[in-house]
């Protein structure tokens, strides 16, 4: 929380992983309910070899019952995407970002949302060109 609020500051490193394994003071707990909640990338490795990511199709439904969307992930014929990186901005401008499996093919959208962004990120967490799709 503090590196958090600290202008500049761009994550943390943990030295060693025996306190969370062990779970003390409950520590691992305590952070995978708060600032540890949601999955993460690491930094991109750009120098591993691994074939680019393209750029995916994005194809959008909009349900008739309450306004959500659904949107079908494609990756390019040469890309074979480790997670996606889905965002989506709400109509006060605020963006929010999930990461999900790359396995995955639909994905429901807000109908709060007024646009999404997705990218492929590959096993080397380097990113595809993203696809920002206005919704209307």
């Amino acid at each position: 929380t503090a590196t958090r609020a600290q202008v500049g500051a761009s994550g943390n490193v943990h030295f060693s992983a025996t306190a969370f394994l062990q779970d003390r003071d409950s520590l691992a707990t305590r952070l995978s309910r708060t600032v540890y909640d949601a999955l993460a990338l690491v930094p991109a490795s750009p120098w591993m070899t691994v074939p680019p990511q393209g750029a995916p199709q994005v194809a959008l439904t909009r349900a008739a019952n309450n306004g959500a969307w659904t949107a079908t992930l494609t990756p390019t014929a040469e890309s074979r995407p480790q997670w996606w990186l889905v965002q989506t901005r709400n109509l006060e401008g605020t963006w929010r970002s999930t990461l999900m499996s790359g396995a995955v093919q639909r994905i429901t959208i807000p109908a709060s949302a007024d646009r999404v962004a997705v990218r492929a990120v590959d096993r080397a967490s380097v990113q595809s060109p993203a696809v920002v799709v206005r919704l209307q």
